[in-house]
């Protein structure tokens, strides 16, 4: 558990001085780990090297500013850029003048809106006809109580959401490969548990009358939380920042809800935990761009 609070608060901080506080964490961690593990084979310099991580991270910025993933993720890209195995420079030179050309057609100007700010509902392709099914009739109801008139034969669903570079999917796109674009955090002011967010499931996207709004499945906040049996102050610490970054939610108890999209925070990630669920947002989605 030390370890694991550890690397999650340098991985994106908020404030400078959480780095400072889970130095106690590592180096424990580094003491500890031949006794946990019963296996002195375990001090390798990989292990060594983390009692210089901290000092790392606070000369040079979040563990996500600085990793390897933005090449992997560009190495990734040239490989899907070609289709095979000759003239392999020139495939990938031709797919990057394509690619170039198509976001100079979407985006005539990059600007630091565009970049983290602009918002935009999209995709009436690639629908998953067994979620509009499943979805439509109550969210005909829902509509009609919220906005007082019933929708017209021209309303269209949306599968996807984008604020800036950072995109989000819903139940309803058909060709997502991963469940987690369309989990999000939102604010509730209204949240049971008076944690001011809360967490849903995306089914949809809608526009009405200038604003974008978002169908979801609205699940249950609970005031649980997550506790080991270590009682010291090194417990305390990781026990804050548990307390922080996850959430304990009922995944067997949901609402439907419309919200307005400008209320979407981020995407979240399902950890299952014994009989429980916690959810833990991701702060930052730009480590591979």
């Amino acid at each position: 558990m030390l370890y694991f609070v550890a690397i999650r608060v340098m991985h994106f901080y908020e404030n400078i001085q959480d780095v400072v506080n889970v130095k106690p964490l590592l180096n424990k961690y580094r003491e500890d780990i031949s006794v946990v593990y019963q296996d002195e084979k375990l001090h390798l310099y990989s292990l060594h090297a983390h009692k210089y991580l901290v000092e790392q991270v606070l000369s040079h910025g979040a563990l996500f500013a600085h990793g390897c993933f933005g090449d992997e993720s560009f190495l990734g890209t040239l490989k899907r850029s070609r289709t095979w195995n000759r003239r392999i420079p020139f495939q990938i030179f031709k797919s990057y003048l394509l690619r170039d050309w198509e976001l100079n057609q979407e985006h005539t100007k990059t600007t630091v809106n565009s970049i983290f700010i602009d918002e935009k509902i999209f995709d009436k392709s690639f629908v998953n006809l067994n979620v509009h099914d499943d979805y439509f009739n109550d969210f005909q109801v829902l509509y009609k109580i919220q906005f007082k008139e019933a929708m017209n034969e021209n309303f269209s669903l949306y599968c996807r959401f984008q604020r800036g570079i950072v995109k989000f999917s819903s139940l309803l796109y058909s060709r997502i490969g991963s469940q987690l674009a369309n989990i999000v955090s939102f604010k509730n002011a209204s949240c049971p548990v008076k944690k001011h967010k809360c967490f849903a499931i995306i089914i949809w996207y809608f526009h009405y009358e200038s604003t974008n709004y978002a169908f979801i499945k609205l699940l249950k906040c609970t005031d649980n939380v997550i506790r080991t049996t270590r009682t010291d102050g090194l417990g305390n610490i990781a026990h804050s920042f548990i307390d922080r970054f996850y959430s304990v939610i009922d995944m067997n108890t949901s609402d439907l809800s419309i919200i307005n999209v400008k209320h979407i925070l981020h995407q979240c990630v399902i950890i299952p935990f014994y009989d429980l669920h916690l959810f833990s947002e991701v702060l930052c989605n730009y480590e591979h761009d």
